[in-house]
């Protein structure tokens, strides 16, 4: 998955990763990620 520029302060989401799914691409301006993989969080 390619992030859209623009997700910054109100725009910005949550994403929760599923194990087998590879990061996302692009800018993560202020979205947060949790893989469930390693359940780290970014």
């Amino acid at each position: 998955m390619t992030l859209p520029s623009g997700l910054y302060g109100a725009h910005g989401r949550d994403f929760i990763i599923p194990a087998g799914v590879p990061k996302p691409k692009g800018p993560k301006a202020h979205c947060s990620f949790y893989y469930l993989k390693d359940h780290t969080f970014e």
